[in-house]
């Protein structure tokens, strides 16, 4: 947790850009509104706990949770989500503190 990661790749949008971790055993969550300045790079910092709302929920109106499930150490699933659609998943390990 607290570590800067860099997905490299391409179809990323300038704003409103998500990361989902899937967790082996667990609730999934998203990293949201992340920015890509040049659609091929894409950096955040993974934190301490996830925002169960999937991007734009609340603007479709669906209600969102007010519950942030931790970032524990083991394996997710990781995948990109944007307006131009939802990348292929990868294999991603946090390690704990």
């Amino acid at each position: 947790m607290g570590t800067e990661v860099t997905v490299i790749g391409s179809g990323f949008t300038k704003i409103e850009n998500a990361v989902l971790f899937i967790p082996q055993n667990g609730m999934p969550g998203f990293i949201s509104d992340l920015k890509s300045r040049d659609g091929k790079t894409l950096k955040f910092t993974v934190p301490e706990g996830l925002n169960l709302c999937a991007p734009q929920a609340e603007e479709k109106g669906i209600p969102c949770p007010l519950v942030y499930p931790k970032v524990g150490a083991g394996e997710y699933e990781v995948r990109v989500q944007n307006s131009a659609g939802e990348s292929n998943a990868a294999a991603f390990t946090v390690i704990g503190k």
